[in-house]
């Protein structure tokens, strides 16, 4: 990963169950009491700590996240967003979401490739595309940005800290709407690797924090926490390059520009869950007809799309 996967993405990732229909959950709440309505009973795991770790924790997160080999996958992701002010949420937009990844191997504990994401804003109540959004507190009424960001260089690593240039603003559309530049100190982390019944279970944090040159300049943050959900078997046996993952999300971050929080005191809170694909055709409909209106090169030449452009100069 490089500071692309810190701050975007989260193209891959809290809660699945809040974002589940009541009338889901009173279903399987009266299943599990012999088809009576009631209260739900209490879920007992039985997730126990795994013994994986080094190159073949590494190479089963690849295949949870994306793929071992140099084949492209997409991950996908669909959350609710929320400003939190003083204590105070306020919702935002519904994100719809979707990355481009293609890896391979480049030393037992490094993976290397290049991913692009895009991601779109509708409304939470009636689903339409955002237009504008009228931002809490302040009263402003912003226009909303496509988002689209890459191709980007990532590696992924078991665990890492880096401090470099922050430059994402070079590598999407409209950048200066979504991030502001800066020194990046970024941080990654692999936790909890645990098998619950026939499933793999890990889960990833990513920190960073941007520090503009320019000390009156606002900052930026991003902060992640992921858990994968991948079969065991799947992800357990060689032959197998990718592993379907389940994805359960939660993200905090810095008021982008575009939004003209001004120093308004607070930041966004995602939640949401999402997956993994390897054919864009599998992707959830909603995302598959967003991304053939506005992104058809990544539904029919992905592979183009993903290459790097050469620098200019």
């Amino acid at each position: 990963m490089n500071e692309s996967d810190f701050v975007s993405r989260r193209a891959l990732l809290g809660s699945a169950a809040a974002l589940l229909p009541a009338t889901a959950l009173a279903r399987e709440a009266a299943a599990a009491n012999g088809g009576k309505p009631g209260a739900a009973p209490v879920r007992r795991s039985n997730a126990k700590a795994v013994d994986l770790a080094g190159p073949a924790l590494l190479e089963a997160f690849m295949k949870m996240s994306a793929t071992t080999d140099d084949r492209i996958v997409i991950g996908w992701m669909d959350a609710v967003t929320y400003a939190f002010i003083e204590g105070e949420t306020f919702p935002l937009y519904r994100l719809f979401a979707a990355t481009w990844y293609r890896f391979k191997r480049a030393s037992p504990d490094r993976f290397e490739g290049t991913s692009l994401e895009v991601a779109f804003y509708h409304d939470i109540n009636t689903g339409e595309p955002l237009k504008t959004l009228t931002m809490p507190r302040t009263g402003s009424v912003a226009d909303v940005p496509l988002y689209r960001a890459g191709p980007s260089p990532n590696h992924v690593m078991l665990r890492r800290e880096e401090r470099r240039e922050f430059g994402m603003a070079r590598e999407t559309r409209q950048g200066e709407s979504f991030f502001r530049p800066g020194i990046a100190l970024s941080r990654q982390w692999l936790s909890e690797v645990q098998r619950d019944g026939d499933s793999l279970l890990v889960r990833e944090d990513i920190d960073t924090r941007v520090t503009p040159g320019d000390p009156a300049a606002q900052g930026f943050f991003y902060r992640e926490w992921t858990i994968r959900r991948s079969p065991w078997d799947v992800v357990m046996d060689p032959r197998r390059t990718s592993a379907p993952t389940e994805v359960l999300y939660t993200g905090l971050a810095a008021f982008r520009p575009w939004m003209k929080m001004g120093a308004t005191p607070g930041h966004t809170v995602q939640n949401g869950h999402g997956g993994k694909v390897e054919r864009a055709e599998d992707l959830p409909d909603t995302i598959l007809a967003l991304c053939r209106q506005h992104h058809p090169d990544l539904i029919n030449e992905p592979d183009k799309a993903l290459t790097p452009k050469p620098k200019a100069g």
